[in-house]
């Protein structure tokens, strides 16, 4: 009887160390993988806002200026991209990506019912058109020769009747003459509709799940979500699974001990499935830290060394996550054990 019992003291042990595992690496799954709050600081830690606003300034500049007009381009480009790094600065790519990944992981949760994956351009949208045409007017208005202005007088405003550029000059020359000779608003109307390609290339917004519908053979993003959407809902309901084990395990400790007529023993049994948990976790969390480059060397390819450093450092601190917990339980379970030896004295002194 006293092996048998034994022996099932042993087995409820191991599955209670690994209920307090399973438990720990539940809530440190919640904890980064499907918390929003994990995405941002990882984002923040590895100044990924900073690196991603410098690739959309170099994409955007230059899909920009194969819009601008011809006799514009050269004028304005350096101006154009230091306009851009304000207008895209981090903390507007921060705007925009963050609640992406809050509603997308909500609704991956099933806390969101619906997923809204549309990027709004529209602030973006009138800021570049506001700088790329004061910047080009600027230009025109300080780089015309008196000869294409007397050019855009003589063509288009014939102020005081001239129909010459030497005539147009003449007549601009007097300063008495500088309100009607003044062709600014009419640069701005030609850069109305010289630019009208460059507004027309900008979208509103962008809708990344019409974008997942062509890659996924039209199925809709919600289509496509619906089983991670099934699976990740369960996860986040499994430390709470793993809790409820776990006590129950521990209560079937607690039994076991009573029957036996070893109090003591009920400290010492759960010490050591704390300890054996512990060890699992720091010992996880130590490999997983130590192997998640080659992780993330397998996991994205043929992307920019610093995308990869992040991906890296993401999977690092999903693992090391697990290290505080692990150590924690490890001392949790040895104060345990020696809590037990020293119970088991004080009952041979009073005996």
């Amino acid at each position: 009887m006293g092996m048998i019992s034994g022996i099932m003291v042993g087995f409820v042990v191991l599955l209670l160390s690994l209920s307090i595992t399973f438990t720990l690496l539940s809530f440190n799954t919640n904890g980064t993988l499907l918390n929003p709050d994990y995405y941002r600081n990882q984002l923040l830690q590895n100044n990924m806002y900073d690196k991603i606003s410098d690739e959309v300034v170099g994409t955007v500049t230059a899909q920009l200026i194969e819009q601008v007009p011809s006799g514009y381009k050269s004028m304005i480009e350096d101006r154009m991209k230091e306009e851009l790094k304000k207008i895209f600065r981090a903390k507007v790519i921060q705007a925009k990506i963050e609640p992406l990944i809050e509603n997308t992981l909500h609704y991956l949760t099933s806390k969101d019912d619906t997923i809204d994956l549309t990027v709004d351009l529209r602030d973006v949208k009138e800021s570049i058109m506001t700088s790329a045409k004061k910047i080009a007017r600027q230009e025109a208005m300080n780089t015309l020769t008196d000869e294409q202005r007397g050019m855009i007088w003589a063509t288009y405003l014939n102020p005081g009747g001239c129909t010459t550029s030497a005539e147009c000059i003449a007549y601009c020359a007097d300063t008495a003459h500088f309100d009607e000779c003044d062709f600014g608003q009419y640069i701005d109307q030609i850069q109305d509709n010289q630019f009208s390609s460059v507004g027309d290339s900008i979208p509103d917004s962008i809708d990344l799940a019409s974008q997942m519908a062509q890659v996924n053979g039209g199925m809709t993003v919600e289509q496509v979500l619906s089983m991670p959407r099934f699976v990740l809902t369960i996860v986040t309901y499994l430390p709470w699974v793993g809790l409820f084990i776990m006590f129950g395990l521990m209560g079937a400790v607690m039994v076991l001990g009573l029957i036996r007529l070893n109090v003591h023993s009920i400290p010492r049994n759960i010490g050591i499935a704390c300890v054996l948990s512990g060890i699992t976790l720091v010992v996880l969390g130590m490999f997983g830290q130590m192997i998640s480059p080659a992780i993330a060397g397998s996991v994205v390819q043929d992307v920019p060394q610093e995308m990869m450093k992040f991906v890296g450092d993401f999977i690092g601190g999903v693992f090391s996550g697990l290290m505080w917990p692990g150590i924690f339980t490890l001392a949790l379970g040895i104060g345990l054990i020696i809590a037990s030896f020293a119970m088991g004295k004080k009952r041979l002194l009073i005996v």
